[in-house]
């Protein structure tokens, strides 16, 4: 369970992420300030949000402002268009401006969270839409600015393993494949992190796989997914193997572990070197019969 100051630090880290998606990637007529914000408000209160908006063009610009909800896509890119109830918690004090050339206005945005929502984050952003001018066919377009919402109270970090799939029969390769999807089933994004630990049949690590090393972040009620291939093996550790997950995740450094086998690993080659043994065996064996038979002939 977490208090408010963690929704303080978990928002920064996600938002800090997240700053340049927003970010103009070329000159734009309009840009918004700050790109990214956070507010922590709690049930049946409201609270205004201010977002500044320049016209560095040299024509008018009539600019409509809106609020949308996101959610990150499997490569931790923001998705807009999501369904969050938090979209009808904001209503921009004016609908629409007409910003003078080089002209700047403050938007404000009233937020009010209804007396009955439940503690959990909101992913939404603020954005200013540029029409176009009079006359105009062109597609209008849209900048913003990131917003955290967390609906103060206590919020949960919550992680499960939906899937994990590992090597199984005779693992003859290491493009053998392990791939393991998580879901939020907590109110707060978290990051998990950790490792998967390969062992041979004696207990000694021979492999581990580092878990989202890239520090993706999970939103509330979202699925993460990440495959990965098995490391090359040593001839030695040929027999049965084992495969641990082991994670962490959450301010509050909790826990999560998945214990399984993993296959036998025989190494390339192996099979063949086996019968030729059993080969040479047996033509050891034969010869020994052999020399026998013949000695007791000579007697």
């Amino acid at each position: 369970m977490l208090k408010d100051r963690v929704s303080w630090f978990s928002a920064f880290c996600l938002l800090a992420a997240l700053g340049a998606v927003l970010a103009p990637t070329r000159a734009q007529a309009v840009s918004v300030s700050p790109l990214r914000q956070t507010v922590v408000i709690d049930p049946g209160e409201r609270q205004i949000v201010e977002m500044e908006v320049v016209n560095a063009d040299g024509q008018e610009k009539t600019v409509v402002f809106e609020a949308d909800a996101f959610t990150l896509d499997a490569d931790g890119r923001p998705v807009f268009g999501q369904d969050d109830e938090a979209v009808v918690w904001v209503t921009p004090e004016i609908q629409s401006i007409e910003l003078a050339p080089g002209g700047r206005e403050t938007a404000r945005f009233i937020i009010a969270v209804p007396a009955e929502a439940e503690p959990m984050s909101h992913y939404l952003a603020l954005f200013a839409a540029e029409l176009p001018g009079l006359g105009g066919v062109g597609i209008g377009t849209r900048v913003g600015s990131l917003l955290f919402l967390h609906v103060g109270g206590t919020a949960t970090e919550s992680l499960e393993i939906e899937d994990f799939s590992y090597p199984a029969g005779w693992v003859r390769d290491t493009s053998a494949a392990y791939q393991l999807t998580l879901k939020n089933t907590g109110t707060i994004h978290v990051i998990p992190a950790g490792t998967i630990r390969v062992s041979n049949w004696w207990g000694e690590t021979i492999a581990e796989i580092p878990v989202n090393a890239a520090g993706r972040k999970m939103l509330p009620y979202t699925s993460w997914r990440e495959a990965w291939s098995l490391p090359p093996i040593n001839v030695v550790n040929a027999g049965p193997l084992r495969t641990d997950v082991r994670l962490t995740y959450g301010v509050t450094g909790q826990s999560l572990t998945f214990f399984g086998r993993g296959g036998w690993f025989v190494p390339p080659g192996a099979i063949a070197l086996v019968l030729g043994m059993i080969f040479v065996f047996l033509l050891s064996i034969v010869s020994l019969v052999r020399r026998r038979r013949e000695a007791r002939e000579d007697i």
